[in-house]
C-alpha cells in the first residue's frame, strides 16, 4: 500500500523461477534494457518455487551487486505451481499493472518494450506469436490446439493465452481463478473478458530458452489444463443460463 510520500509504482514484474540458475540473470538484464527504453517505475518480484539448484543464491548475489534494481525475493517451502504463484504475486505486488516475465529468459527486450508501450490502452495486454512463431513444430501444434480449444469453449478470438500478459493488478487479485497449473492465464483472461474487460493483442516474436527444459509438459499440467477447460466451459454455460 502506498502513502502520500511514496510515488505509485507503474508495474510489478512477476518473475517465477524453478531451477533457473543459468537463466534468471538474463531475465533481469532484459528487464533492465526494456525499462531503459520504455521508462516506467517498476519492481521485480521473484517467486522461487522450491528450486533445488542455485537459483536463490544467484538472485541474492545479483540483488547485492545491483542495489539500484528494486528486486524482492520470495521463496517457498512447498511446490505451488505457476498459477498459484501468479496469484500470490499479484497480492504481494504494488504496481498498477502486473506482468509475467519468465525466469527462464525467453522474453526478448523488444517484446517487453512492445507490451510496455501499450500500458494505459486496455485492461489486458496480450502477446501472441502469429507469423513470428519460431518454436519447434510439436510445441506449435500443442499451443495452437490449446488456444483453439479455449477460444471455442470460451467464445473469444484470442491469439495466445500464455506468455508475458499484462493485467491491471487489481483485476488479477480480484478475479484470479486460483488455478495451480499453466492454464491459469486462460481462465483469468476469459473470466475478465466475460466481465467486460478490454484487451489489446500485440504480435511478438517467439524465443526458446537457452538452458534447461520447459516444465510445462508433464502429466500433472495436462490434467490441470483439462480441468481448466472444463471450468471455462462451465462458467460460459452459467452465464448463458
Amino acid at each position: 500500500m502506498t502513502n502520500e510520500t511514496t510515488p505509485p509504482t507503474d508495474i510489478t514484474f512477476f518473475v517465477p523461477c524453478l531451477n533457473e540458475e543459468k537463466n534468471v540473470v538474463g531475465t533481469f538484464r532484459v528487464i533492465m534494457e526494456a525499462v531503459a527504453e520504455a521508462p516506467v517505475s517498476y519492481e521485480i518480484l521473484v517467486m522461487d518455487d522450491c528450486s533445488t539448484d542455485g537459483t536463490v543464491a544467484v538472485v541474492e548475489a545479483f540483488r547485492t551487486e545491483h542495489p539500484e534494481m528494486p528486486i524482492t525475493l520470495k521463496t517457498h517451502d512447498r511446490h505451488l505451481g505457476l498459477g498459484l504463484m501468479h496469484e500470490e504475486g499479484a497480492r504481494i505486488g504494488r504496481g498498477k499493472y502486473y506482468m509475467l516475465v519468465n525466469g527462464d529468459n525467453v522474453e526478448r527486450r523488444e517484446v517487453l518494450v512492445a507490451l510496455l508501450s501499450k500500458l494505459g490502452q486496455a485492461d489486458i495486454i496480450i502477446p501472441y506469436f502469429g507469423a513470428m512463431d519460431n518454436r519447434p513444430w510439436r510445441r506449435r501444434v500443442i499451443s495452437r490446439t490449446f488456444t483453439f480449444l479455449v477460444n471455442v469453449i470460451g467464445g473469444n478470438a484470442i491469439g495466445y493465452y500464455n506468455g508475458a500478459v499484462v493485467h491491471l493488478r487489481e483485476n488479477a487479485v480480484r478475479w484470479h481463478p486460483g488455478t495451480r497449473g499453466f492454464a491459469y492465464e486462460a481462465e483469468l483472461i476469459t473470466r475478465l473478458l466475460a466481465r467486460g474487460a478490454t484487451c489489446v493483442q500485440v504480435e511478438v516474436p517467439s524465443e526458446e530458452r537457452q538452458h534447461g527444459v520447459s516444465k510445462a509438459f508433464n502429466p500433472r499440467n495436462f490434467i490441470s489444463v483439462g480441468y481448466s477447460l472444463l471450468k471455462i466451459g462451465w462458467r460460459r454455460i452459467r452465464r448463458s443460463g
